[in-house]
């Protein structure tokens, strides 16, 4: 090979690699955790959640409040190499009405899951534009049968709940896949009372996939006054796309299947879409 054909050779491989080197890259997301760019991603994830608002169907124009803080952070290696997650909820009074989870999985895309623990209509919009209209939650205010009478202190009816909790086992079951029990979270991740609704003592537990919150479990110590006898009541809600089944001392009380392989309504009361990449790009 002639010195000027080695030469031109390397001319052209090196303007190859500058070319490379200038053309605009894709976007890649950060899977760093450090505290910094962990703050980054939770401040993206509010922005992102603070672009919705819900509302009872019966007071259109009276959004309900919400957390802005999650009440959860959460990760699932399990479902993909890198995600970041954290659960919102909006409320009536002092009471869940709904729960969405803002996530960031290792290729960048965004996505949120919403779902509702209200006994009455809601919608939820985006920036104005109608988003949601969950009718009622899948599962909202069963009695629970043969539960002890709610304990008198705030400390007792904790303890309460957590043994209450155990009588429940929650599974996804994915057509074609083995079942995979989810793990009840030993805290509450929110506890309230409201008089305003009769609900002497609340709390919202989680069942996990990791720390991926896959189905949420509201307690509530119900006082109806008028001389009747307090009880405990429960809601469930799925937060997962997969088929999920919860039974109550072995016996099946619910059941969603999946989300994605069944038709689909903005009625529904759980959904999930995808919103956009991370970094978003620059405008």
């Amino acid at each position: 090979m002639s010195k000027a054909l080695k030469f031109v050779i390397v001319v052209m491989i090196c303007v190859t690699c500058l070319a490379r080197d200038c053309l605009p890259q894709e976007p890649q997301p950060s899977n760093a955790n450090d505290d910094a760019t962990r703050k980054l991603r939770l401040e993206f994830m509010k922005d992102l959640r603070a672009e919705f608002q819900v509302f009872r169907e019966a007071r259109p124009k009276e959004p309900l409040a919400k957390i802005d803080e999650p009440l959860l952070r959460w990760s699932n290696p399990v479902r993909n190499f890198f995600s970041d997650g954290g659960l919102f909820l909006w409320l009536h009074g002092k009471r869940p009405a709904a729960a969405a989870t803002v996530s960031i999985r290792g290729n960048g895309s965004v996505w949120l899951e919403v779902a509702s623990l209200s006994p009455v209509a809601l919608r939820c919009e985006r920036l104005g534009n109608e988003f949601w209209t969950p009718r009622i939650a899948s599962a909202v205010e069963q009695r629970l049968p043969d539960a002890p009478a709610p304990a008198a202190t705030a400390r007792m009816r904790l303890v309460q709940m957590r043994r209450l909790c155990e009588q429940f086992t929650v599974r996804t079951e994915p057509k074609d896949e083995q079942p995979s029990e989810l793990r009840l979270l030993p805290q509450p991740i929110y506890r309230y009372g409201d008089d305003a609704d009769e609900i002497v003592d609340g709390a919202l537990f989680a069942y996990a996939e990791t720390t991926d919150p896959e189905a949420l479990l509201l307690l509530e110590a119900v006082h109806p006054g008028s001389g009747a006898a307090a009880y405990w009541q429960y809601a469930l809600a799925k937060m997962t796309s997969r088929p999920i089944v919860a039974r109550l001392d072995g016996k099946p009380v619910w059941s969603v299947p999946s989300y994605w392989g069944n038709p689909r309504s903005l009625n529904d009361a759980y959904q999930e879409r995808q919103l956009g990449m991370y970094p978003p790009p620059i405008k």
